[in-house]
């Protein structure tokens, strides 16, 4: 078995033994930390694999439909989210007293799961158009995204991975179309 959660047009399927935690569906995220500092951001999963202690925090970007329309660079963009969202986890275990979240459990009980984390993995699950167009101006090479990935967030993982249902990698679940 497996847990399976929408995002967009893809679902994934995570391991049934991890806990995953979805900040956009959390009172404690979208009520304060939202605001913290003049505008916080989340990744679209945050999720822990307790027999390897990892946390693993998911970003999904799906430009097969609709352009990129933002100026900033989609890897400055997820480097953020991951400063906010590591940033989100203490502060909820110590302040989210009405933990409530759309999945799993809410901010406080995941992060009393997952605080004895060992190691943080960065994954952008990108779908591209296929194939690249003029239509598309915004995200077009997935190998300078993942380097540049990488180099954003090298202090946290420096091995981040970009991953997508044509190019899957090695990241222990699975993505379907929905």
């Amino acid at each position: 078995m497996a847990q399976h959660l929408p995002e967009g047009a893809v679902t994934f399927a995570f391991p049934d033994e991890w806990s995953i935690c979805r900040p956009a569906g959390c009172a404690f995220y979208s009520k304060h930390f939202q605001s913290f500092c003049g505008g916080a951001k989340e990744l679209d999963f945050l999720a822990y694999d307790p027999a390897g202690r990892v946390l693993w925090l998911v970003e999904v970007k799906d430009y097969r439909a609709n352009a990129r329309g933002k100026d900033l660079s989609v890897w400055d963009e997820i480097a953020l989210k991951t400063r906010d969202s590591l940033a989100l986890l203490p502060a909820a275990g110590a302040n989210d007293h009405n933990s409530a979240a759309s999945v799993g459990s809410g901010l406080r009980e995941f992060w009393q799961k997952c605080r004895s984390f060992s190691r943080v993995r960065v994954v952008l699950h990108c779908e591209l158009p296929d194939p690249p167009s003029k239509l598309f101006p915004g995200v077009k090479d997935a190998a300078n995204i993942a380097a540049k990935l990488r180099w954003a967030v090298r202090v946290v993982d420096p091995h981040a991975l970009v991953t997508s249902m044509a190019a899957p990698t090695s990241t222990p679940w699975q993505v379907t179309p929905t």
